[in-house]
């Protein structure tokens, strides 16, 4: 598996920032899991109170539950890292 570029955990919830993907999953899994390529994170938004907010080039929008604003911007950095790799 490849290493990755930022990882961290909140409430059972997991986001896992590849150079290549994004991976995310909800409540230990019980909740699904999402798998976003990088090439295809259009763009990356956080509000005031830390919920990421991921949009597609298909048009499709993830949100990833509050995980506070300093985390949610080193996700963001993270994002942002990856698709310069890519």
């Amino acid at each position: 598996m490849a290493e990755y570029i930022f990882k961290t955990s909140f409430f059972g919830n997991q986001v896992i920032v590849y150079p290549d993907r994004l991976f995310f999953k909800k409540f230990l899994g019980i909740l699904g899991t999402t798998d976003i390529p990088i090439n295809q994170i259009a763009g990356v938004d956080i509000t005031l109170i830390g919920i990421v907010i991921i949009e597609t080039t298909g048009g499709k929008r993830y949100a990833l539950p509050l995980i506070g604003p300093n985390r949610a911007e080193k996700i963001k950095e993270a994002i942002l890292k990856a698709q310069k790799i890519v």
